[in-house]
């Protein structure tokens, strides 16, 4: 009798698991149609641009990706102009400090030299950064009002763009 009840409940519980695995693999399917269908038509809708585009240029497809292929290799291979090195952005800085103080130089080419000091009154500071403005490596100095406030012991830190 017991091993009757046993061998009962064994079945009923694969009966429950395979019943379980058979609706999760339905639900799976159900949910992912949708999206097979967007993908099957945005792959089709790409073949029709594609053929498109071949058949308005009257060009080989092979010439036509050989050509970009090029253009990208002359893109890639040509050399971004550096504007100064490093020792340079210093100097150029240093050159016009005058009685300043500075406590930090930081050089990034496609930013500029962001500048950081002490400075001891607002004319001597202002003079800086009109010394600066006139080099001829300089397109613009971005000084925020902020560092005018105070008239003594005024801490600054500002941006020098680069020509």
């Amino acid at each position: 009798m017991r091993k009757g009840v046993y061998t009962s409940y064994a079945i009923r519980r694969a009966t429950v698991a395979l019943f379980v695995g058979t609706l999760l693999v339905v639900l799976g399917t159900i949910a992912l149609f949708p999206a097979y269908g967007a993908i099957r038509s945005e792959i089709a809708f790409q073949m029709a641009v594609s053929q498109s585009a071949v058949v308005s240029s009257g060009q080989d497809p092979m010439k036509m990706a050989e050509e970009a292929g090029r253009q990208l290799g002359v893109l890639a291979n040509r050399e971004i102009p550096a504007k100064l090195s490093a020792h340079e952005a210093v100097d150029l800085v240093l050159l016009h400090k005058g009685n300043i103080i500075i406590e930090g130089i930081n050089y990034k080419r496609s930013v500029g030299i962001g500048v950081r000091g002490k400075a001891p009154d607002r004319t001597s500071l202002l003079a800086f950064t009109r010394s600066l403005q006139s080099d001829s490596k300089v397109s613009g100095l971005d000084l925020p009002i902020s560092a005018l406030l105070s008239e003594k012991d005024i801490s600054f830190n500002f941006i020098i763009e680069l020509k």
